[in-house]
């Protein structure tokens, strides 16, 4: 749900970066090191896991933006650049991290585990911003049509990194609580959840050329897909079988999209 968050607002820019499982796992792997070998206290090493996840944003951003090569073929390759640098950190991941590293992902309030109510407040808050917020109604307008939003006097260069970075530093959260979840970091954590991440975002109604979408609907996205992965479970659907369907939704979804877009 986090990772959808920063997925759409750069969906409603017309990009998308398919690194944010990698930055995840990355994320995770920072602060466990920190904690475990290093006895950096928790308070400091969860920001740092964060800033580490925004960092790998600023790279993709420079890249797209700077260098403007596609966003796509930037963020495939540093998916796999991600990766290995995760390995390289640690062979298989960091377990048992204890040091009280635990305690954001496992702690309760009114019986729910605190990941969700900070997903739920960022959904809030995006939700505001992306309706309200100057800054982010730039997404939709460069998304929309970038050649017009230049000519009107933005600058899409600026908002689409920006709009990188966050997507980092919200996969940095989602990889810190997710280590702390498990209090552990593993290297293969995320892996294919940029499929997930992207189907909810266009179950949402972000559309891929950009313009369109809302955090809400992407909210409601994520609970679509988690609920058909909790039906495949019960059911005892081996895992193999939900990708295959989630790739399904996905393409269900955008063809769909693109027949309304047709009789429009």
């Amino acid at each position: 749900g986090i990772l959808t968050v920063g997925m759409s607002i750069l969906m409603i820019g017309g990009v998308i970066d398919l690194s944010v499982g990698a930055v995840l796992a990355l994320a995770g792997i920072v602060a466990g090191l920190l904690v475990q070998d290093y006895l950096v206290p928790v308070w400091i090493a969860i920001p740092l896991g964060i800033l580490a996840g925004a960092g790998c944003g600023a790279v993709n951003g420079f890249i797209a933006t700077r260098l403007h090569i596609n966003a796509l073929i930037t963020t495939l390759a540093t998916m796999g650049v991600f990766r290995s640098v995760c390995q390289l950190l640690t062979g298989t991941g960091v377990t048992t991290i204890g040091g009280g590293f635990e305690w954001l992902g496992q702690s309760t309030f009114l019986s729910v585990q605190y990941p969700f109510w900070i997903m739920f407040g960022l959904v809030i808050v995006f939700t505001f911003l992306m309706n309200r917020s100057r800054f982010f109604r730039q997404f939709y307008f460069i998304g929309g049509n970038e050649r017009a939003a230049r000519l009107f006097g933005l600058n899409p260069e600026r908002v689409l990194f920006l709009g990188f970075v966050l997507c980092g530093g919200l996969a940095g959260l989602a990889g810190v609580l997710t280590a702390s979840r498990l209090d552990s970091a593993i290297v293969d954590i995320g892996v294919g959840v940029e499929l997930k991440v992207i189907t909810a975002a266009v179950l949402g109604g972000a559309a891929l050329k950009g313009g369109a979408g809302s955090i809400l609907g992407a909210f409601f996205g994520v609970i679509f897909i988690t609920l058909i992965q909790n039906v495949l479970i019960i059911s005892k659907v081996p895992v193999y079988w939900q990708p295959i369907v989630v790739g399904i939704v996905l393409i269900t979804a955008v063809s769909t999209e693109h027949l309304q877009h047709r009789r429009g």
